[in-house]
C-alpha cells in the first residue's frame, strides 16, 4: 500500500480518531505515555507503521521523561517491529538492540525471548543465517515455550541442510 493511501486510511480511521480525542484529554505525561502506546499498538496492527513510529517515539520520549525502564525498552522494542516492517533493517537492528538491553536491566525473560527471535527474522531476511539460528536458539533458553521461535529455528535448520 503507498504511503499516501495508508495516509488516507489512517486519517479516515474512526479508531484513531477516538484514540486520538483520548490523548488529547490527557491531563499529564502518565497518561499521554499510555495514550501513544494505545495508538502505536493500534496503528502497527492496522499496517500504519509510519504512524506507529511517530507514537512509539512519543513513548520513548514519555518513557525516558519519566524515568520508566519498562516502557523505554516497550518502545525501542516497538520502534524496531515498525522498521522491520518497513524495510529497514538497519535501523530495526539499531533499536530491537536497544530494546534487548534494556529488557535485560529488567529482566523480563519472555520479552528478552520476543526481541531476540525478531532480531533472529532480521537476521533471515539478511540471509545471515548462522546469526539468525544463534539468536532463534538464545530466545529458546529464556522461553522454551516459545513456538515462533523454535519454528523459525527448524526454517534455518531447513535452509542450511541439516535436517
Amino acid at each position: 500500500m503507498s504511503s499516501e493511501k495508508s495516509a488516507d486510511k489512517y486519517n479516515n480511521d474512526e479508531e484513531v480518531k477516538k484514540l486520538e480525542s483520548k490523548l488529547s484529554a490527557c491531563k499529564n505525561d502518565e497518561e499521554r505515555l499510555k495514550a501513544h502506546v494505545k495508538l502505536a499498538e493500534y496503528c502497527w496492527s492496522n499496517y500504519y507503521y509510519n504512524k506507529s513510529n511517530e507514537h512509539a517515539q512519543k513513548v520513548l520520549n514519555y518513557s525516558r521523561k519519566l524515568k520508566q525502564q519498562d516502557s523505554t525498552g516497550y518502545a525501542y522494542n516497538l520502534i524496531g517491529l515498525n522498521y522491520i516492517y518497513l524495510d529497514n533493517y538497519d535501523q530495526a537492528l539499531e533499536y530491537l538492540l536497544k530494546a534487548l538491553k534494556e529488557n535485560r536491566k529488567s529482566n523480563n525473560e519472555n520479552r528478552i525471548s520476543d526481541i531476540l527471535n525478531n532480531i533472529g527474522q532480521i537476521y533471515e531476511k539478511m540471509k545471515n543465517y548462522d546469526r539468525a539460528l544463534e539468536c532463534f536458539l538464545e530466545s529458546i533458553k529464556y522461553n522454551n515455550l516459545y513456538q515462533r521461535a523454535f519454528n523459525n529455528a527448524g526454517i534455518i535448520y531447513s535452509y542450511k541442510g541439516e535436517y
